[in-house]
């Protein structure tokens, strides 16, 4: 979690440098290890670092190569050195001990801007060609590292977090209505638009070419959505993924501390712990020792703890216990660093703890198990509409006679909805969902909220899949911003591109598997997860801690922010459909409460910012809630 920063002005202006160094003040806490400056002309380059692998140390910050002609700073992991180094031509010698950046470098004076299609890992970067004058910036395929930017036409800023851009004064700091709309009404997935106008987001697998033609943005990475696998037996299905899926958790052990493991004692964490304890087997004994985290709560009636030792006993893994129950949902954090914009989060409190406990043992690297849910389960049903539309009715009732009984009732309940055009629905006023009772209309309708949503809402399964990789998951986000407060470095195995690949690739029959939950990653993992693991279905802990938080510990907090509500004040919401909302959800009709979150985290982040965009001020005495979403 290191962080990049620049400036270029396309005037022919010479680079402020104080204004450079400005744009580093704001994240220093991301270069513990060093921050380093390249200025010449009208462009500038920062970097500053956090050494998570061993090479790192020794690259330089910025790095210089070809006589000054060739620039680069780079906030990444590569994750397939040895592959790279082979299609380099140089197997042995010096650059198996290159740093990434190097070895970034390398490629590209051998590719030139193609070079990003050969190297895999998470990474943003930005390049400058002295010779060309122009600079190459890109986010990695699935959007893990974070990178944003602003042209106006005469210069381009760009930063890893936006308040790199803020920190130069002469760019406005004004609130952009069509992403506030969209996030209070539960539909905003973090895409190109910022809360900030005229603050953009490079989407996952793009590149933008930045010189003397203004600015060129295109995708290098991307997914096939009519792509599919197919093998004979689901048993090669099974094989093919447990091979990638390794192959990511290796890639991601590669550290210079301890590397941390967050385990829930859920399927997906615990298939991540067991694949790197499988792993560190079949390594050498000096390689980096794994430690688990591991959170549970005091109620006799959730214990967690056998599921876990369950898989730190059986490969000699380092566990950490600690209790959440003091760590509800909207529980008021003061953490490190501040997050740009508002986060809608699983369970924020509980977050920080365990980065904290990681920070304090020294462990500088952390797996966790997000991305589980959707690599297996991504658009729920949508590949029953497109059975149904597609005339597959054998496939679609032999689905949903395998199914549970649960899982047959919902099914049948969306394809009743399916059979209504979206089109429809939108002339109807429908499609705003449960948002629709506290989202004001005269708003909606001077935003072009429908509109909006119908834009971003996928019409089929393999179109869910496709926009699913897009680099759009907001948790991304906040878990950058988080981890670098604690100089941790969070890492996602399921969220490789090399998995998203493969995932969304595999014929929905052999994903979902009738309503069978992650049916696939169990078989896949058998023999390296334990039964114990693999036999589990579900736990309910967040959900325990969702309901203590909001209709206990913070109820009091929420009605003050309904109460006086400044989303009210900017006609933005209907305040007293959202205490309504919110008081049939403290009666018990969870239905009731919807994305209802979604506007309290919005409520209290701008009321941290009234200054900024010239709002009339709220009170706000607790730091900003982070809330699990529905």
């Amino acid at each position: 979690m290191s962080a990049i920063a620049g400036i270029i002005n396309l005037d022919g202006r010479p680079v402020d440098e104080q204004a450079l160094r400005r744009m580093a003040e704001p994240v220093r806490h991301r270069g513990p290890d060093g921050t380093g400056f390249w200025a010449n002309g009208n462009v500038g380059l920062a970097e500053l670092r956090l050494n998570t692998t061993p090479e790192a140390a020794s690259a330089p910050m910025p790095l210089v190569t070809d006589g000054g002609n060739l620039v680069l700073v780079w906030d990444g992991r590569l994750d397939n050195r040895t592959e790279l180094i082979q299609a380099l031509g140089a197997q042995s010698g010096p650059m198996a001990s290159q740093s990434d950046s190097q070895l970034v470098m390398v490629a590209y004076a051998k590719w030139g801007e193609q070079f990003l299609t050969h190297i895999a890992g998470d990474f943003a970067l930005a390049l400058w060609d002295g010779k060309a004058q122009s600079l190459l910036c890109a986010r990695d395929p699935i959007g893990v590292r974070l990178f944003h930017y602003r042209f106006d036409g005469k210069r381009f800023l760009f930063g890893t977090e936006i308040k790199q851009i803020l920190a130069c004064p002469d760019v406005p700091r004004q609130l952009n209505e069509g992403t506030l709309g969209l996030y209070v009404a539960g539909h905003w997935t973090y895409g190109e638009d910022t809360f900030y106008q005229g603050i953009q987001r490079l989407p996952g697998g793009f590149r933008l070419m930045v010189g003397k033609q203004g600015l060129k943005k295109s995708a290098f990475w991307d997914v096939d959505p009519t792509d599919e696998i197919k093998y004979k037996t689901s048993g090669e299905y099974a094989e093919h993924f447990r091979e990638v899926f390794l192959n990511a958790v290796r890639a991601r052990m590669r550290s210079v501390t301890t590397v941390g493991i967050s385990l829930s004692g859920g399927l997906d964490s615990g298939s991540v712990a067991s694949a790197a304890g499988y792993l560190r087997q079949q390594m050498p004994a000096d390689s980096p020792k794994l430690s688990a985290l591991f959170w549970t709560l005091q109620n006799p009636d959730f214990d967690e703890e056998p599921f876990a030792r369950a898989v730190t006993d059986r490969y000699g893994i380092e566990l950490d216990k600690q209790y959440a129950d003091d760590l509800w949902a909207m529980k008021p954090v003061a953490s490190p660093a501040g997050i740009d914009e508002p986060m809608v989060l699983h369970f924020e409190a509980l977050n920080c703890a365990a980065l904290d406990r990681f920070h304090r043992a020294g462990i500088r690297v952390a797996m966790t198990g997000e991305g589980g849910d959707e690599a297996f389960m991504p658009g729920y049903m949508l590949y029953l509409k497109d059975w149904l539309f597609g005339l597959r009715w054998l496939r679609l009732w032999r689905d949903l006679k395998n199914g549970t009984p649960g899982y047959r009732h919902a099914a049948r309940g969306y394809l009743r909805r399916a059979g209504v055009p979206d089109w429809v629905r939108t002339l109807i006023g429908r499609d705003i969902g449960p948002a629709s009772l506290w989202v004001r209309s005269d708003f909606a309708k001077r935003i072009k909220l429908r509109e909006r949503i119908y834009a971003l809402r996928p019409h089929s399964y393999r179109e869910n899949s496709y926009v699913e990789t897009r680099g759009l998951a907001q948790f991304f986000i906040a878990n950058d911003q988080r981890g670098a407060g604690y100089s941790v470095e969070l890492r996602h195995p399921f969220w490789g591109s090399r998995v998203v690949e493969f995932m969304s690739r595999l014929p929905p029959e052999v994903r979902i598997q009738g309503g069978r939950e992650k049916a696939l990653l169990k078989v896949a993992m058998s023999g390296i997860a334990p039964d114990e693991i693999l036999a589990r279905s579900h736990h309910g802990a967040f959900g325990r801690l969702n309901r203590s938080g909001f209709r206990e510990k913070e109820a009091g907090r929420i009605r003050d922010l309904l109460q006086g509500s400044l989303l009210e004040a900017l006609g933005v919401t209907d305040g007293g459909a959202a205490r309504s909302a919110f008081d049939a959800y403290l009666n018990g009709k969870d239905a009731a409460f919807g994305r209802l979150g979604w506007v309290l985290v919005a409520e209290q982040w701008l009321r941290e910012r009234t200054g900024d965009f010239g709002l009339p001020a709220r009170s706000s005495s607790s730091p900003a809630p982070m809330l699990a979403h529905a």
